[in-house]
């Protein structure tokens, strides 16, 4: 009997997924978590990409969260370091309808993106989710850009390193 692997992208549409977060939220996002990362969330940004992301275990539940540089492909709008939670149960990568506002974009199911440089296909958290107003970074992010994750729970950091 061999066992059978099985992608839940296959199974699970991204509009279906939902992950329990009852501990942050946007007001989070914007104001202690911000601080934390010492950035102005969804405000324009210089951040280069880099190979090397750095971000902080936060909350009372210990979430991994870093920012990246995005870019919206199709709008003139600047780059915005927008704020993820880095989640590798999460087999897709999601931004809220926020990130979406702050780059004046209508609602899409798929999203393609700049993220850290690299052209991402995201989708929007779905709007009756636990997390409708929170940004995923997903395993799909990971494998398109064989990340390597490191957490210190003593320091409290999270490192995620790109090949």
């Amino acid at each position: 009997l061999q066992p059978m692997v099985l992608d839940a992208s296959e199974l699970l549409l991204p509009s279906h997924f939902d992950v329990l977060l009852t501990d942050i939220k946007s007001e989070d996002l914007h104001k202690s978590i911000a601080k934390v990362l010492n950035i102005q969330y969804l405000e324009n940004s210089t951040t280069a990409p880099t190979k090397i992301i750095n971000g902080i275990i936060y909350g009372m539940y210990h979430r991994s969260i870093v920012y990246l540089p995005l870019k919206m492909n199709g709008s003139s709008e600047s780059q915005k370091d927008v704020i993820f939670i880095v989640d590798t149960s999460s087999p897709f990568t999601y931004i809220c309808q926020e990130v979406l506002d702050a780059f004046h974009i209508y609602p899409q199911d798929k999203l393609r993106v700049q993220l850290n440089g690299e052209t991402e296909v995201v989708n929007l958290s779905p709007p009756t989710s636990h997390f409708n107003d929170l940004n995923i970074l997903g395993t799909d992010f990971f494998f398109k850009n064989s990340v390597k994750i490191e957490v210190d729970y003593v320091l409290r950091t999270v490192k995620l390193l790109l090949s």
